[in-house]
């Protein structure tokens, strides 16, 4: 009697599998692990540059480069098979070919990638900022004209989209080789002492605090594609869907916001560990907060009065605004998380901090939002509660880790990395 029940519910769990590889394999795998792996670089290159050692960053942007080029090779390889993979897990041959067909696009710009992204966190840990924003905001402008003249002049159709990502990448990242080559103010004389094979000897140390941090925003990040996929096997799947990402689109676009402000709390953290000067690197820390605290209400109250004008009509319209009206609530304690988060790995805590997540999100959000959304029936609500109750743990831990958090101690730690990373590249003083 149970056997077609069975039947069913390995369906549903090869379909999810399958939504679930074909976003990975499309762009998140891409974007969580280098965006994490990177953010081990905005740790030691902060703590180097203030200690003084700018030098030692420049061997350090090597080492991240070099790092995440060789994470890039097995993505290669995935994305080259990613066909294949989706037909393996049930998908259809169609979606499967096409899928596998986007991705190969999509590889020139996974190394581009790469290399710049180190660039910039490069930049961003000695207070440069103005550089990567202009170029990012150059390339933006050109991205929608290459995307026409791929897709419709030169007739690649879909694929069209992946190589203009791909072509805003290479951009990106001749644009900053060219401001680094040309600009004035001595950003290679203080940090560049040439290629050295030095440079990637003993990666353990960086690996151990990079890892950690592509932990930590892959578990905030992948949990999202989860809750989408939960919200197809709800009623009316096409109306569900469609709410949760405008939803989540919605979510992404703000997302920007704390992302922000977290890059310089962590870049602040970091160099005042490294300067040692604990004191103010926990200064920094609640000016941050207060100021992520302040912000999140003021965009809470904004966001909660511009939908509530906006949204009135049609049943997605509708199901979209009783989500949306939900994220005023989510904004609270969201824009402290992610500053939370940021912290953590400014001061080197990534490893607890994906600890934090793992245990919040995939022990609390999603046991909980499949609960309430699929097994009581409450449908995108549901899903969108247990989402707000897991991130609230995630905060609260959070919170727990920073009030016991010894910043005499990550101080020393700091300076400890530092020597460190300096035997290697036997390097024993810096000169401005």
């Amino acid at each position: 009697m149970d056997h077609p029940v069975k039947v069913k519910n390995f369906t549903r769990v090869l379909r999810f599998i399958s939504a679930l590889v074909v976003r990975v394999v499309e762009l998140n795998l891409e974007c969580l692990l280098q965006e994490g792996l990177s953010g081990g670089l905005e740790t030691s290159g902060g703590r180097a540059y203030g200690n003084g050692q700018p030098r030692l960053l420049g061997y350090l942007l090597q080492r991240g480069q070099f790092v995440l080029v060789m994470f890039c090779l097995p993505i290669s390889i995935l994305w080259m098979h990613a066909a294949w993979v989706l037909r393996h897990w049930g998908q259809e041959y169609e979606i499967a070919a096409l899928a596998g067909h986007y991705v190969i696009f999509l590889l020139p710009g996974l190394f581009a990638t790469a290399l710049y992204l180190p660039i910039t966190r490069f930049l961003q840990v000695q207070g440069v900022i103005k550089p990567s924003a202009v170029i990012a905001a150059m390339v933006l402008i050109f991205h929608a004209p290459l995307c026409w003249l791929y897709i419709h002049r030169l007739g690649f159709g879909v694929m069209g989209a992946a190589a203009a990502n791909s072509t805003s990448n290479v951009l990106t990242l001749l644009l900053l080789v060219l401001f680094l080559s040309f600009e004035r103010s001595g950003i290679l004389q203080r940090t560049w002492s040439g290629w050295s094979r030095k440079a990637f000897k003993k990666l353990l140390p960086f690996l151990n605090l990079a890892l950690p941090a592509c932990a930590v925003t892959s578990f905030q990040w992948w949990v999202w594609e989860i809750v989408q996929i939960m919200a197809g096997w709800l009623p009316n799947p096409e109306i569900t869907v469609s709410a949760t990402t405008i939803s989540f689109q919605t979510v992404g676009l703000l997302f920007m916001l704390p992302l922000g402000l977290g890059a310089a709390a962590s870049v602040r953290v970091s160099n005042e560990l490294g300067a040692q000067r604990p004191a103010k690197a926990k200064l920094a820390t609640r000016v941050a907060l207060r100021l992520a605290t302040v912000m999140g209400v003021v965009l809470a109250v904004l966001l909660f009065a511009e939908f509530g004008q906006d949204f009135s009509s049609t049943a997605l319209i509708q199901w979209s605004f009783k989500l949306l009206s939900m994220l005023h609530r989510y904004w609270l304690f969201r824009f402290r998380n992610r500053l939370q988060c940021s912290i953590l790995r400014g001061s080197g805590q990534q490893c607890i901090g994906s600890i934090i997540n793992n245990v919040a999100l995939y022990r609390g959000a999603i046991p909980l939002a499949y609960f309430l959304g699929i097994k009581r029936q409450m449908g995108v609500r549901g899903l969108w509660l247990g989402m707000m109750t897991g991130i609230l743990l995630q905060l609260v831990g959070q919170i727990l880790v920073a009030v016991q958090t010894d910043w005499e101690y990550q101080a020393k730690r700091a300076q400890e990395t530092v020597k460190s990373n300096a035997a290697l590249t036997d390097i024993k003083s810096a000169d401005y």
